[in-house]
């Protein structure tokens, strides 16, 4: 039955028009492009492939806008998982219609010049030797005073805006464009999806994210986001007011609940082509709008510095196939770089109106994916405007103030966040320093690589707006978000001082990096540079790849255990464990007991028994929603079945007799002698045991 509504869906006449229309007008631009211009067969492939990458792109980011706008839509005026279903399509079509719509190609301003498609200016001078030296400088800086290495870095991003930039570049500039360049796109998004199936890392977030697709399946008659989906209890709200404008795990519970199918193997497994699919477009979208001399390099670069640049926990190559299953992921693999490459064909000389309607669409995707995004997206887009100030002379000042005004969108969710947080203990957190957040973020041994990606591009780069699009959203990062005497505001006023280290996703730093290398690549294979000024950044890459390859994202201790190809992110283990205490009988009422681990293996399901705790930094973000009492036997609970230690026995036995304990699981290493007797006394006795993990049942 779920199955043909999901089919009804497919066939609806808007989105089967809007779908024919678009394609018929996109075929139409291949051909106003490719004819009269003397191009040969070649020259048109290339140009199908370019409209088509962008066609599929596109067509990405207005159905997940589409969808976000949809879900924002139910849960204000209180709907159910249903009423989205429903409602979705015609938010979906509607989008689709406005593109096209605006699907038109922009006049240049008076008196600007065309350049060659995809090719901006050029400068007359050589990589000189001073070039070569502030870049081979820039790595070592980072082993100096934090203070000393932002300074000289913001330094050399500001000289290399002032650079000046004169003439044209000559008809005959190279593009490396092939008519197999699908077959380089394919190959990298297959991999891409492969290792995503591959790698079962589990995370504790998941017991959240996981969580609201499970219980949004499970109860599609309920409004959506009204409740929190991990404990099972009615009463308690979500446990942050920016989750409820969450639209990605809404995705997956909508299509479990047609396809009558788990909702955590949705999320887990059914999306991840989509997400690895789209994730290859974008980058390679970027990379080719970046620096079309080198797109493809650049493009590989990319994913190549995915699978090395894993050093920590927060290191952005933890977001990519590590990780896409989450709606964090998507955003920082697809949704920013889509906001840089909007922009910047926005002010290109193939800049199409429906550019701007994009870029738009990027914001409320974005939201969708992560409640932080409502923050990063908008400083993302006023970096990737600012980045394109060079080609503002061919589109004039009205299109650049029309982009600076699209992260406004935001502005309605940041307010109603900002008037519904007052009080949460999110905001009690202590300010992290921006050295700590460079660390944990880097790494201490990639950190070398990365500074030397980074700092590559604007500064061997000889195409001027390429320099400006490579130095700006670095400079911001460093002379701005990570700017010490403007951390403690930001962290407190802005982002709250948990999330502050996010401050690096406002650009996609594994992208401008490949182009970095794809850039150094470039300056090897010009014979007309001293051979020693382009052995040297070769060289300088290299060393940065030595010492940062043993803590590649790939390595054991980063992405765990095998656990089975295309399977659940979940140890067989931890799936065993908590099937078997899902199937006891926990009596009406019942709760059950557990660590984290386990607990939050629990909440991913779509029937669980009500748990005490999902995770102790959740319980404490949930502490304002609850009575005082019932917060402080929780947490007694909590430290207990960690801890194996109780420090008020007393407070323990009210504790399991108030919130009605019927069942608890504790890891085997933490229940001494003192602990069975103590749990004895409370009339609780060990029923089973398994990897690890002892069950044990009231009377």
């Amino acid at each position: 039955m779920n199955a043909l509504r999901l089919y009804r869906w497919i066939r609806n006449p808007l989105i089967l028009r809007c779908r024919c229309r678009y394609i018929s007008q996109a075929t139409h631009v291949v051909d106003a492009i490719a004819s009269g211009s003397g191009t040969t067969p070649v020259s048109r492939q290339i140009v199908e492939f370019l409209v088509k990458m962008r066609i599929l792109l596109a067509l990405f980011i207005i159905f997940f806008a589409g969808w976000t706008f949809s879900a924002h839509a139910v849960v204000v005026f209180g709907g159910t998982l249903k009423n989205l279903i429903v409602l979705a399509p015609f938010l979906i079509g509607a989008l689709m219609w406005l593109f096209h719509l605006f699907d038109r190609p922009m006049p240049l301003s008076e008196g600007a010049k065309l350049s060659i498609p995809g090719i901006q200016r050029f400068e007359r001078s050589q990589t000189t030797a001073l070039r070569v030296f502030l870049l081979a400088v820039a790595p070592f800086t980072v082993a100096l005073p934090f203070a000393f290495f932002l300074i000289y870095t913001a330094s050399v991003l500001v000289a290399c805006l002032m650079t000046p930039d004169t003439c044209e570049a000559p008809p005959d500039v190279h593009v490396e464009m092939r008519w197999d360049s699908w077959g380089v796109v394919l190959f990298v998004g297959i991999a891409f999806t492969m290792l995503s199936f591959a790698i079962s890392r589990a995370d504790l977030d998941d017991a959240f994210y996981a969580a609201v697709a499970a219980h949004a399946a499970a109860n599609p008659e309920i409004a959506l986001l009204s409740v929190d989906p991990m404990h099972g209890e009615v009463g308690l709200p979500m446990m942050f007011p920016s989750y409820k404008f969450a639209s990605f795990e809404l995705l997956a519970a909508a299509l479990g609940w047609m396809l009558s199918l788990p909702a955590m193997s949705v999320y887990y497994v059914g999306l991840i082509p989509v997400w690895g699919a789209a994730a290859t477009l974008a980058t390679f979208a970027l990379a080719r709008e970046l620096f079309p001399r080198r797109w493809l390099v650049g493009g590989v670069a990319a994913f190549l510095l995915m699978a090395l640049m894993g050093e920590m926990h927060r290191a952005p190559a933890n977001f990519s196939f590590v990780r896409i299953f989450q709606g964090k992921a998507v955003f920082l693999c697809v949704f920013l770089p889509a906001i840089f490459y909007f922009a910047s064909r926005y002010f290109s000389d193939r800049a199409r109106r429906s550019d701007l309607f994009l870029l738009l669409c990027c914001q409320i995707g974005a939201i969708g994916c992560s409640n932080f995004a409502m923050l990063a997206a908008p400083l993302a887009t006023g970096g990737a405007v600012l980045s394109q100030l060079p080609n503002v002379r061919s589109r004039g000042w009205r299109p650049f103030i029309l982009a600076m005004l699209v992260p406004l969108v935001a502005l309605p969710y940041l307010i109603d966040v900002a008037l519904n947080s007052r009080g949460s203990p999110i905001l009690g957190f202590s300010n992290e320093s921006p050295l700590s957040v460079w660390s944990t973020v880097f790494g201490t041994h990639q950190q070398y690589l990365i500074v030397l990606l980074l700092m590559a591009g604007p500064l061997l780069a000889r195409n001027g707006p390429l320099r400006w699009a490579l130095a700006i959203p670095p400079l911001l990062l460093f002379s701005i978000y990570l700017n010490p005497w403007f951390a403690g505001f930001i962290s407190h006023y802005i982002t709250t001082p948990a999330v502050y280290w996010r401050v690096v996703w406002t650009f996609p730093i594994l992208i401008f990096g490949s182009i970095g290398i794809a850039v150094i690549m470039d300056e090897w294979r010009r014979p007309s540079v001293p051979r020693i000024l382009r052995a040297m950044p070769v060289l300088l890459l290299v060393i940065g790849i030595a010492l940062a390859l043993p803590y590649n994202t790939l390595r054991h201790d980063n992405i765990g255990a095998f656990h089975g190809f295309a399977k659940d992110k979940i140890a067989k283990a931890d799936v065993v464990l908590a099937r078997k205490v899902i199937a006891l009988d926990v009596g009406e009422g019942g709760r059950v007991l557990a660590p984290d681990a386990v607990a939050g293996v629990i909440s991913r399901y779509e029937r669980h028994p009500k748990l005490i705790s999902v995770r102790g930094s959740y319980l404490d973000m949930l502490a304002y929603a609850m009575p005082e009492d019932e917060y402080v036997r929780r947490r007694a609970l909590y430290d207990f079945v960690v801890s194996g230690k109780a420090a008020n026995e007393s407070l323990l036995r009210t504790a399991l007799d108030q919130l009605d304990v019927n069942i608890i699981v504790m890891a085997r290493d933490t229940i001494t002698d003192g602990v069975r007797k103590s749990l004895a006394t409370n009339d609780f006795f060990e029923i089973d045991a398994t990897h690890g993990y002892v069950i044990l049942r009231r009377g």
